[in-house]
């Protein structure tokens, strides 16, 4: 049985699906959802080679944190990560990730 939604999560649900549906988050994300062996070096393919730590990412202290917590230390080891592994998170904390790793991805593929 679903637990039922707090209002705080009923709005970050909403806004994830606003920006899947306009297209800020890409849609190859959507599409490996399915896909359990997808991981986000699949996805964002321009970072793979790319020596970055954590603290380079410029994530938010709670998700820095939470990484850190699973053993992801730095870029290369959160893209060896599945996809699907991630959407057991806070929705915020999935859409930082994916913002991050986007943002990242579009300034190394422009330096390729």
């Amino acid at each position: 049985m679903k637990r039922k939604l707090n209002p705080k999560e009923v709005e970050a649900d909403k806004r994830l699906n606003e920006k899947v549906e306009s297209g800020k988050l890409p849609g190859t994300i959507m599409d490996f959802c399915s896909d359990n062996n997808a991981t986000f070096g699949d996805v964002f393919m321009a970072l793979k080679g790319v020596d970055s730590g954590l603290s380079d990412m410029d994530l938010s202290l709670r998700v820095h944190n939470l990484l850190k917590r699973n053993g992801i230390h730095n870029l290369q080891l959160l893209l060896e990560e599945k996809v699907a592994d991630f959407w057991n998170i806070d929705r915020r904390e999935y859409e930082q990730i994916v913002d991050k790793l986007q943002e990242l991805n579009k300034k190394h593929a422009k330096e390729q």
